[in-house]
């Protein structure tokens, strides 16, 4: 016999869209349901729940498990635990608002209930961009709390603003350029890594589809020659592909960093290994300036072999006649060599120019080696070690500037004589200018470092007191200039923003002192070789005008 329906409340099913009737809720001995709804800050103990009675097959109860209509009671007849919400999953009725009054149809009276006052204590809802979007219980008063932002770096306020402004001619920078080659293609680059990928790819798929092949039978007389075929064809194959691959990837590298900028700049590299010679023909010839190596002999104190120095003569240059010359003096970076000022630095070029276009007179540009075989390794950082190492410092400014002096038609003194350099180069002529006011007479410092760094501090020096006296950003404000030094600084503005803050407060301390400074950051560049011959024609500039008086 089928129990009688209730006549109260019909709810309707979610998932065929007929009328079904629901059950009245169970109630216990004394008239009190089970289920009991729990206002906010309220403690209601539920009644113990009634001995399960199994319902009629084919009945529709409140327990009963719909697919698409399910509805949670949590806790509410457990005494020793808070009683939670309830949370209805029922689809809402078309045109009706999330979480609505449809939201609730089909649930016993006292989870509607409920339900109503869990839903007026929780917070609104939020959109999914936020990231406290989760459910948490209203009576929870730990609310979720949003991390704070990293800071953004940027550069100190209240230091010297650089220029930015291209200060020479357009014409000259036009010149300046060199002519775009195939080493700084990005669209070479993009090819031939392109092609490499695919042929590597194709390479694979050939030798898989040949394995798949052997297995399946062993062909015998012509046939069986066939796979060796296409084997030594496959090989070709991928190691054409992997070869285009590495050389698209060199000459995006190098038009990143202009190492090699032309073919002329890859001849003196080669130059540099030994695999040719200098000639009238080579970078800078006769009838430019003259690019020549000059043997600089070392010495048993300073534990330094005799190096070869790259040399630029000017245009007209006579070792015989009576005018006498300007030098500059250019460190290379580390790992590099000084070659790498003639290659990527462009000095031919841009000393042809400049002097071709009046900016700058005649002068001569030295480019020694500092690079060590001591405790130090490559990177000596221009120090004189006190760790047993070369003594760099004194190799350049006795044996350097004493063997250029008796060789070439020089103007031997520190007016005329100015100290250049880039990345660890850069820190070089700063430091050993610095500490040397008497001997030149400007210093031009691209992309320098304010300190030696780990590696030369630990290899290099014993002392803090040593390190101490080799750091500008720590001698700069209490130094004593008994000569003016005029200094040039310059950076990539895309170089890291401590390097540029170090560069900028540098520039800060010797304004102070009273010394002449040019802070240029150039746009688009990096901490590479592009830079430094980008800033290399603004510095001998620079150093043109102070050597004419300022």
């Amino acid at each position: 016999m089928r129990p009688a329906r209730h006549r109260g409340r019909r709810g309707r099913d979610a998932r065929c869209g007929g009328q079904r009737d629901v059950r009245p809720p169970r109630r216990g001995p004394d008239g009190r349901a089970d289920v009991l709804h729990r206002l906010p800050g309220r403690d209601v103990a539920a009644h113990p729940r009634a001995p399960p009675r199994p319902a009629p097959r084919g009945t529709l109860g409140p327990r009963r498990v719909r697919r698409r209509a399910r509805h949670r009671v949590l806790g509410a007849h457990r005494p020793d635990r808070p009683a939670g919400a309830v949370h209805a999953a029922v689809a809402p009725r078309r045109g009706g608002r999330p979480g609505g009054h449809g939201d609730r149809r089909g649930l016993p009276l006292g989870a509607r209930v409920r339900d109503a006052a869990h839903r007026r204590a929780r917070p609104r809802r939020r959109p999914h961009l936020h990231d406290d979007h989760r459910r948490v219980d209203p009576r929870d008063a730990r609310l979720p709390v949003r991390e704070a932002a990293a800071p953004v770096l940027t550069v100190a306020t209240g230091l010297p603003v650089p220029d930015t402004d291209p200060a020479l001619p357009a014409a000259v920078l036009r010149e300046l350029q060199p002519a775009e080659t195939y080493l700084t293609s990005y669209a070479v680059a993009v090819v031939l890594a392109v092609l490499g990928a695919g042929a590597v790819v194709w390479a694979v798929v050939r030798a898989r589809r040949g394995a798949r092949a052997r297995r399946a039978g062993r062909p015998r007389g012509e046939d069986a020659r066939r796979p060796w075929r296409t084997r030594v064809a496959t090989a070709s194959l991928a190691t054409l592909g992997a070869l285009s691959l590495v050389l698209g990837l060199a000459v995006g590298a190098n038009a990143y960093s202009g190492y090699v900028p032309t073919w002329g700049a890859a001849r003196v590299q080669l130059v540099a290994l030994g695999l040719t010679d200098l000639s009238a023909d080579a970078p800078g010839g006769a009838h430019r300036g003259q690019v020549r190596t000059l043997a600089i002999p070392g010495t048993a104190v300073e534990q330094i072999a005799d190096e070869d120095a790259w040399v630029y003569l000017p245009p007209g240059f006579d070792p015989e006649g009576s005018t006498r010359y300007p030098v500059v003096y250019l460190i290379h970076g580390s790992p590099d060599d000084p070659s790498s000022w003639f290659a990527a630095g462009r000095v031919p070029r841009t000393m042809d120019v400049l002097i071709r276009r009046g900016l700058v007179d005649p002068m001569i540009v030295v480019a020694p080696t500092v690079n060590g075989t001591g405790p130090g390794g490559l990177d000596t950082e221009c120090l004189d070690s006190t760790t047993g190492g070369e003594q760099v410092e004194t190799y350049l400014t006795t044996t350097v500037v004493d063997t250029v002096d008796a060789t070439y038609p020089t103007l031997a003194d520190r007016e005329h004589r100015v100290l250049g350099g880039m990345s660890s180069g850069g820190f070089c002529a700063l430091n050993v200018g610095l500490r040397n006011l008497d001997l030149y007479g400007a210093i031009l410092a691209i992309e320098p470092y304010g300190n030696p760094g780990p590696g030369p501090e630990r290899t290099m020096l014993s002392t803090q007191a040593e390190i101490d006296a080799n750091t500008p950003t720590t001698y700069l404000p209490t130094m004593t200039f008994t000569h003016p030094m005029p200094v040039f600084l310059d950076s990539g503005q895309d170089a890291p923003r401590e390097a540029l803050t170090t560069v900028r407060r540098m520039a800060q301390d010797l304004e102070d002192q009273g010394q002449t400074v040019e802070l240029r950051e150039e746009p688009g560049q990096a901490h590479t070789w592009a830079m430094a011959a980008t800033a290399l024609p603004y510095g001998l500039v620079f150093a043109q005008r102070q050597m004419a008086g300022g």
